[in-house]
């Protein structure tokens, strides 16, 4: 018995493998299957997944929608990493560190040609702190000579020990002495943070110690204008010395120009503050006020909650 075409095409269809029968006609893009029990399926899976880009804000052209035109960077100098090291060195030792600190900007300051500083009263802990940041600053020639004298009781009962030490004078390294290495270690500490909280490979656009030119043809200067995601911008500023004089410039720079809301600005300092002083400092300049010690909790909250 003759059977019709149709019949036939029925037939051919049943005899086919399952397979073979409910694949995707050519030309139809199907979505391929996901093993989730084969390591080679998973990886190949992970790897089609595109890795999110961090876009980071341009400080330099932050500034230029506000008007201000940079008038000058500092250059790279050799004395760069090992200033560096010595100042982030110096800041999160500073409450072991600070007065001795104090006699080298002393001696700075006066020009002596060499210093002396008692540690008799001072904990072994402290004194190796001490000696670690001579060594630092001595090895990157901050200190023309250093060197740790002990008590001597066999050959001279009254000696008492110490710190003696020479600075270098030099209009480089005379700056860090008095206020430079806050810069420095403000710097540090957020590549640091912003390593930690974006991968360690993550290179910061940072403007440290930039003159510029305000919208009005004053000249300005920031410390330190970091750039960061979600079109946010720190501007952080730095002083060890006297700095409640400069409340009031900070204040109008920032209300005129710039526009920060206060977590954003920040005033970091090496004078030690109550936190109801601080508070009141924060609450009438408009700018974080802090101690150096109180930078990497600020900066990580920061970006936690942006």
């Amino acid at each position: 018995m003759q059977r019709s075409i149709g019949e036939v095409q029925v037939l051919l269809v049943e005899q086919l493998p399952v397979s073979a029968a409910q694949k995707e006609p050519v030309g139809v893009s199907a979505t391929p299957p996901i093993a989730t029990n084969s390591r080679v399926g998973s990886a190949a899976v992970m790897a089609e997944v595109p890795v999110p880009q961090i876009s980071f804000v341009d400080p330099e052209a932050w500034l230029l929608q506000r008007g201000i035109k940079i008038k000058s960077l500092p250059g790279a100098s050799g004395i760069d990493k090992s200033a560096d090291g010595a100042a982030l060195f110096l800041g999160d030792h500073f409450d072991v560190l600070e007065n001795f600190f104090v006699a080298i900007k002393r001696a700075v300051h006066r020009e002596f040609k060499e210093g002396w500083y008692a540690v008799e009263d001072h904990p072994a802990a402290t004194i190796g702190a001490i000696c670690k940041l001579a060594t630092k600053l001595h090895a990157c020639g901050f200190l023309a000579s250093f060197k740790y004298i002990k008590r001597n009781l066999k050959y001279n009962p009254n000696q008492k020990p110490g710190i003696r030490f020479s600075p270098l004078h030099e209009k480089r390294v005379n700056r860090f002495f008095r206020g430079g290495w806050l810069e420095r270690y403000v710097e540090q500490v957020v590549r640091e943070v912003a390593g930690t909280s974006f991968g360690k490979d993550t290179t910061l656009p940072i403007l440290r110690e930039v003159q510029v030119v305000l919208p009005t043809g004053c000249d300005a200067e920031f410390d330190l204008l970091g750039g960061f995601p979600k079109d946010q911008v720190l501007w952080l500023e730095s002083k060890t010395g006297e700095w409640r004089q400069h409340v009031p410039r900070y204040q109008e720079l920032n209300k005129r120009f710039l526009k920060l809301p206060q977590g954003n600005a920040a005033l970091v300092v090496a004078e030690r503050l109550t936190e109801t002083d601080k508070a009141s400092l924060t609450e009438l300049s408009g700018m974080s006020l802090l101690h150096l010690t109180d930078l990497r909790a600020h900066l990580s909250q920061k970006i936690a909650s942006a």
